[in-house]
């Protein structure tokens, strides 16, 4: 017969692309990932053994706050990232 945990000990699992993003944006801060780098959907799916779904929305929520962009072009800000057209959504850049 198993034990039900106590409420307080139960962890809400994460979504994969909230992972993600945590992982991505702990390797950017820390300078692992330097801006400019091309981050590609299906490589760092394969990295984490996921679909390619919750990178996308990973890389979506770090470009939302200015930290990746998807753009071919090599980009000097968020800002001029933005602005870009002729985005691949299959990859993306670091920011600085």
């Amino acid at each position: 017969m198993s034990i039900p945990r106590a409420k307080s000990q139960t962890r809400r699992k994460q979504p994969a692309y909230a992972l993600i993003k945590s992982a991505l944006a702990k390797h950017i801060r820390a300078g692992d990932v330097p801006p400019g780098t091309v981050l590609s959907e299906s490589a760092i799916a394969t990295l984490f053994g996921s679909s390619r779904s919750p990178v996308r929305q990973a890389f979506e929520q770090l470009e939302h706050v200015g930290w990746c962009a998807g753009s071919t072009a090599a980009a000097s800000s968020p800002a001029s990232a933005r602005s870009s057209h002729g985005a691949s959504r299959s990859r993306r850049r670091c920011l600085d």
